[in-house]
C-alpha cells in the first residue's frame, strides 16, 4: 500500500460527528493523475476538507464549479471513490481495518513507529508561514502525518489553504483574521499564543505527536520563559524536539542573547540548519556536538505562482525604460540597504538609464531612516520605495518586471529572499557571506562582492545594466539551482531521515534532558 497517495476526510455533520475519518488508498492508476496531492473542495459551513489525491473517476459527483453541493453529497464521494478504486484498494482498505483490530497484526505488517513518527510543526505564532507550508506539503505527500500549530497568516490568511493545508492554531485563532494597529496586534498575538500554548499541552496529554518539530520561538528574546517551558513539558512526556535554526541569533543585537540560545540548542534532540557555514557556528559557538546537527538546504518559494499584470507595472516603475535594479524584502539593518544606498550615488556617477525599487516592510522608524536617505538630491529621481506588505501575485509580478536583483547584507545565516530571486531567474548580485557563497557562485551563476566596498558593488551593477547578454547569462544560470517540487521532494527525505535518527539513539540524550 502506497503512502503516497492519501484521501483524507475531516468535518463536522451527521455522519461524521466526532470522528477522525481517515482511509489510505493504494497508489493505482485511477490516482496517477494532475490532481494529486491537491485540495479538491472545501465546504465552508461544515469545515469539510476533501483532498490530497486524484479523484478523476470521481469528478461526475461534485457539483458545478468542482465544489461539493452538501456534507451528505461529500460522503457520497468518499463512498464512490473508495468503490471505484478496484479490488486493490478495497483490499488495503480492508487491511488498514484488520490492522485497527488486531493491534498484533498491525505490529507484523505495518511499518513501525519508529519510521513512522507523528510529527507536529510548530510555528504559533505563524512567523514562518511559507516556509512551514511548502515544508508541510512535502511531508505530507512523503506519506508524513504532521499537524500543523499555527494561527492564521495576517498579512496572507488563505496561507495554509493556498497549499491545500489546514493549520490548527490550539484554542484562539482570532488575531491573525482582523485588521488592528501594529501596538495592539503584539499584544493580543501574546494572549492568543500563550492560551494556544497553554491548550496544546493539555492535548498532548491525551494525544502526544513522537516529535514536535520548532520552526521560532518568537519569545525567547524577550526573557519571557514560556516557551521553554512548554519544551521542557513535551519532554517530560517523552516527546522528541527538532528546532531549525533560521538564524543562529536574532539579527541586529550582537551576542546579547547567545547564553539563551546555547542552552535552546543543547536542549533539543536534533537541530536542522540550512548550510555548513551555520553547522560550524553551531559547532564552535554553541557547542552543540556534531552528530546532533542535520544539514539540510532550504527550498525555492513561489516557483508554481503565476504573475498578473507584469507589463502595466513595469511600465509604471520605469516609464521610460529604465534598467530596473531591485532589493526586496523584510526591512531591518544587516540586511544592507544604506550599503545599497551609498553604492547607488556612485551608480548615478555614470548617468545610466536604470532605476532602484526598494519594497518591502519593517519598523516605521527605520523605514523613515531609508526614506530621507533615498531623498537624497543626486538619487532621488532613480529611486523608488514601496514600504507595503506585497501580496504574492504582486510579489511575483515585481520580480519578473525587474531586470536584476541584489542582496546587498551585512550578515544573514537563511535568507527566504535570495530562494525567490533564484526561483525567477533573475541575475543576482550579492555580497560574498558564507549563506550567499554556498549556493552562489561568483562569476558563473551571479556576483559577489565585499560588503562595504561601494566602489565594486557600483561597478557590478553598471556592468550589468549596459550589458543585456550579461544579465541573459546569468539568469539562466541561477534558475538551474531551483529545481521547484523535486527540491522540496529531497528536503523532505532529509527531514523524515532527521525524524528516524531520533529513535533510539537520542533516546538517552532525552531522558538525561528530562531528568535535568
Amino acid at each position: 500500500m502506497s503512502a503516497r497517495t492519501p484521501f483524507v476526510a475531516k468535518g463536522r455533520g451527521s455522519l461524521l460527528e466526532g470522528h477522525r475519518f481517515r482511509t489510505r488508498l493504494c497508489h493505482c492508476a485511477h490516482l496517477d493523475c494532475e490532481h494529486l496531492r491537491r485540495p479538491l473542495a472545501v465546504h465552508p459551513n461544515r469545515r469539510l476538507l476533501v483532498g490530497s489525491c486524484g479523484l478523476c473517476c470521481a469528478r461526475p459527483h461534485l457539483g458545478g464549479g468542482g465544489t461539493i453541493g452538501s456534507f451528505h453529497a461529500a460522503n457520497q464521494l468518499l463512498r464512490t471513490c473508495i468503490v471505484q478504486v478496484g479490488s486493490q484498494s478495497r483490499k488495503g482498505v480492508r487491511t488498514r481495518m484488520k490492522e485497527r483490530s488486531n493491534p498484533a497484526h498491525s505490529r507484523m505488517h505495518s511499518p513501525s513507529k519508529s519510521t513512522c513518527p507523528t510529527v507536529f510543526m510548530l510555528d504559533l505564532w505563524a512567523t514562518l508561514p511559507y516556509y512551514v507550508a511548502h515544508l508541510c506539503r512535502a511531508l505530507i505527500a512523503s506519506g508524513q502525518e504532521v499537524t500543523i500549530g499555527s494561527i492564521t497568516y495576517y498579512l496572507d490568511r488563505d496561507c495554509f489553504l493556498r497549499f491545500g493545508l489546514r493549520n490548527q492554531a490550539g484554542a484562539l485563532d482570532a488575531v491573525g483574521k482582523w485588521n488592528l494597529p501594529k501596538s495592539l496586534r503584539r499584544v493580543l498575538k501574546l494572549i492568543e499564543g500563550v492560551v494556544n500554548m497553554l491548550a496544546w499541552m493539555w492535548r498532548f496529554r491525551r494525544s502526544r505527536p513522537s516529535i514536535v518539530h520548532i520552526q521560532f520561538l518568537p519569545l525567547l528574546p524577550w526573557r519571557l520563559p514560556v516557551e521553554m517551558w512548554f519544551l521542557r513539558y513535551c519532554r517530560r512526556l517523552g516527546i522528541r524536539l527538532v528546532y531549525t535554526v533560521h538564524d543562529a541569533l536574532p539579527h541586529d543585537t550582537g551576542e546579547r542573547y547567545k547564553s539563551i540560545y546555547r542552552r535552546l540548542y543543547q536542549s533539543v534532540d536534533r537541530l536542522i540548519c540550512h548550510s555548513d557555514a551555520v553547522r560550524n557556528v553551531l559547532e564552535a559557538e554553541f557547542f552543540v556536538p556534531a552528530d546532533r546537527i542535520c544539514v539540510i538546504p532550504h527550498g525555492p518559494f513561489f516557483y508554481d505562482c503565476a504573475a498578473r499584470e507584469v507589463q502595466s507595472l513595469r511600465q509604471r516603475l520605469a516609464p521610460n525604460g529604465e534598467c530596473l535594479v531591485l532589493w526586496q524584502g523584510l526591512i531591518f539593518p544587516y540586511k544592507g540597504i544604506d550599503f545599497l544606498l551609498d553604492s547607488w550615488g556612485k551608480v548615478q556617477d555614470s548617468r545610466i538609464n536604470a532605476r532602484l525599487v526598494i519594497a518591502g516592510t519593517g519598523n516605521s522608524e527605520y523605514l523613515a531612516e531609508i526614506k530621507a536617505r533615498a531623498s537624497r538630491p543626486e538619487i532621488i529621481q532613480s529611486v523608488h520605495c514601496e514600504f507595503r506588505f506585497l501580496p504574492l501575485e504582486e510579489l511575483i509580478a515585481l520580480y519578473q518586471a525587474c531586470d536584476i536583483v541584489v542582496y546587498p547584507y551585512k550578515a544573514i545565516t537563511t535568507s527566504g529572499a535570495l530562494m525567490t530571486g533564484i526561483t525567477q531567474g533573475k541575475p543576482i548580485i550579492a555580497t560574498r557571506l558564507p549563506a550567499f557563497s554556498e549556493a552562489l557562485r561568483d562569476g558563473e551563476n551571479a556576483i559577489l562582492v565585499d560588503y562595504g566596498d561601494t566602489h565594486t558593488m557600483a561597478e557590478k551593477i553598471v556592468s550589468l545594466v549596459n550589458s543585456p547578454a550579461s544579465r541573459a547569462l546569468y539568469g539562466t544560470a541561477v534558475r538551474r539551482l531551483s529545481l521547484g517540487e523535486s527540491a522540496w521532494r529531497d528536503i523532505a527525505v532529509k527531514t523524515l531521515a532527521c525524524y528516524r535518527s531520533l529513535e533510539p539513539a537520542s533516546v538517552s540524550h532525552s531522558a538525561a534532558l528530562a531528568a535535568q
